[in-house]
């Protein structure tokens, strides 16, 4: 694992978000690894792409192409497949992005983050984090 699935790894464990599979197979008979995986009720995948700026692997002609149909594979069995950057892990996007994506958030027009059925995200929250009070969970968000 790289020093970004690391990092990564550290801002899911300290933001309070559900803690993922970390390299597992989902798509047998190929031998693909999610990086990071939540399975059921969230079906999401994060992959975080390194070297994307000295010609590494995902960013060549043989990589990029199995990167493509890894991710299509993933979101045919139904998952949400997320890829971040180094860039990403840095600057917190990418557990603003996995927040979206594992409590289907949506930003509501008044600015306050919603789930898809017009929830705001601080009820959401502490509805799924039972004993949680709404101040308490504005961190993860």
């Amino acid at each position: 694992m790289s020093k970004l699935e690391e990092e990564l790894s550290k801002q899911i464990a300290e933001s309070g978000l559900p803690l993922p599979q970390r390299e597992v197979v989902f798509a047998k008979p190929r031998r693909w690894r999610a990086d990071f995986l939540w399975e059921q009720p969230h079906k999401v995948i994060c992959e975080v792409e390194g070297g994307i700026f000295v010609q590494g692997r995902h960013t060549r002609g043989v990589g990029y192409q199995s990167d493509c149909e890894k991710g299509n594979r993933a979101q045919e069995l139904g998952y949400k497949y997320l890829r971040v950057t180094g860039p990403h892990v840095t600057s917190g996007y990418a557990i603003e992005l996995l927040t979206k994506a594992l409590f289907n958030v949506s930003l509501g027009l008044d600015g306050h983050r919603r789930t898809e059925a017009g929830v705001p995200i601080v009820e959401a929250l502490a509805e799924t984090h039972p004993g949680s009070t709404p101040g308490e969970s504005t961190a993860v968000v």
